[in-house]
Parts: structure tokens; sequence; C-alpha cells
């Protein structure tokens, strides 16, 4: 799936309230990903190629465990309804915060 640049900008607004001024591609194996820059900040937006919903909440769930113990993991932002990921067609994503490196 390659989602274009106007469509990921509309899933931002729609879910986020989050106004992209510029996405730019990172590398990823089975996702697609992006550094998202907007007049909030810059963000990390994954949407994920193959997982499952089951997958996707495991890995989500793991992720707010290990920033809840203090680990340095970038802390997922829920959506207008409080939910850690979204639905992008027939994929889903999840918007974090972006730590360089």
């Amino acid at each position: 799936m390659k989602p274009h640049e106007p469509y990921i900008k509309r899933i931002l607004m729609k879910n986020f309230g989050l106004s992209a001024i510029r996405l730019i591609p990172l590398s990823g194996y089975y996702d697609q990903n992006f550094k998202v820059v907007s007049e909030r900040g810059v963000f990390f937006l994954k949407v994920y190629g193959f997982d499952m919903l089951p997958s996707i909440r495991f890995q989500l769930d793991l992720m707010r465990a290990c920033r809840e113990a203090r680990f340095p993991v970038a802390k997922v932002l829920p959506d207008r309804n409080g939910r850690l990921y979204f639905r992008m067609g027939k994929h889903y994503g999840s918007l974090q915060e972006f730590l360089p490196g």
C-alpha cells in the first residue's frame, strides 16, 4: 500500500486534528513510516503493512507498558476517540512522538 500524501493529511486531520505541513518518508521493512512535520511539532506515523489488528494492539500495548516502566520508547498518541490506532483503508496506522536518531 502506498497512500498518497493528501489522503494521509486528511486522515491526520480527521483523527488527530493535526494539520501536516510536510510528510517525509522513512525506511521500513514491512510498514510504511513517515516523519510528520506539523504546526504542533514533529511526529512519527506508522502505516502497518501486513499486521492484523490483534498484533498491532499487542505491539502498542507493549510500547505503552515499556514507557510506563520508564524504558526510552516513543509515546503512542491516542486519536480523538482515545484509540492508539486508526484505520487507513484496508490498513491501520498509529501516530507517535518523533524520537530523532
